[in-house]
């Protein structure tokens, strides 16, 4: 297993506070956005 990792992938890195907000915010956009594409094509889950 450890020879199929990717270790540039896997590595702890550090990220700013205001970094996290924003990529917290992206991904609560976007999932906003799939929300209303189900309810707009009526997509069941």
């Amino acid at each position: 297993m450890a020879a199929l990792r990717n270790p540039k992938a896997h590595e702890n890195f550090q990220i700013s506070e205001g970094d996290a907000l924003r990529r917290l915010m992206f991904a609560s956009m976007l999932m906003y956005k799939i929300d209303e594409a189900v309810i707009y094509t009526g997509i069941k889950e």
